[in-house]
């Protein structure tokens, strides 16, 4: 009984009052049967601009801070491409109380480098030190009970135990290169191999143009190294 929506807004609304009844339903009152909620869609979502205008840029949305809150505490991301770990991890963030990077006051931390950049980009896979700060402040809030919890521990190493491999096992920068940019598109064989557990550069034939992608964790980088970016 989810209505799907490509307005991120109304869909994100939707999500979130959805998955509150379905844990109240499921519990039989206001004990979580999770801590947070996540959306994959494949969806190509618009936000509206202050003019009224659709943007189709937008690729994730979550209300700040609503880590914990039955209502609140969920998010949604375009799941169409390996860049959704890093939309979905940007997100979650923004639930755990952390603002854009560079953008809002006191925080003066790169907005180029880090993931909760304010643009998605390659080789924007830590956190700084101003989303490690708004996360310090936010676990001593009363709200942050969820997360502080003992989890039972899960081993997941074993599902890349051979013959399970990691993506960057399975598909080589080729492979993408075209997962990103499409068909057209290769690896640019003068990139250094050092470089590429932070970032792919791709070379894409039509139209003719350089791109960047970020490497998929399990790629073999050369000297016995693997990447996990």
């Amino acid at each position: 009984n989810l209505t799907p929506s490509d307005n991120i807004d109304t869909y994100l609304t939707n999500f979130c009052v959805w998955q509150h009844k379905k844990r109240l339903r499921e519990t039989g009152g206001p004990t979580p049967d999770w801590d947070h909620a996540l959306l994959l869609s494949g969806i190509n979502m618009y936000v509206v601009d202050g003019y009224g205008r659709r943007k189709r840029h937008v690729v994730g949305l979550a209300p700040v801070s609503g880590m914990c809150n039955s209502l609140n505490s969920c998010t949604i991301s375009e799941g169409t491409n390996f860049q959704t770990v890093l939309v979905a991890g940007h997100e979650m963030g923004h639930s755990l109380g952390m603002e854009h990077d560079g953008t809002q006051d006191g925080n003066i931390c790169n907005k180029d480098d880090f993931v909760m950049s304010p643009t998605l980009g390659p080789g924007k896979t830590t956190w700084s030190e101003c989303s490690k700060n708004y996360l310090d402040k936010f676990v001593l809030t009363s709200q942050a009970t969820c997360v502080l919890g003992r989890s039972s521990h899960v081993n997941i190493i074993h599902q890349f135990i051979p013959p399970h491999k990691l993506p960057g096992e399975r598909f080589n920068v080729d492979d993408q290169c075209r997962f990103r940019f499409g068909p057209t598109a290769r690896h640019h064989s003068s990139q250094p191999k050092s470089e590429i557990c932070r970032v792919i550069k791709c070379y894409v034939k039509s139209p003719v143009k350089t791109n960047v992608s970020n490497s998929h964790h399990g790629f073999y980088s050369g000297r016995g190294l693997y990447a996990y970016p």
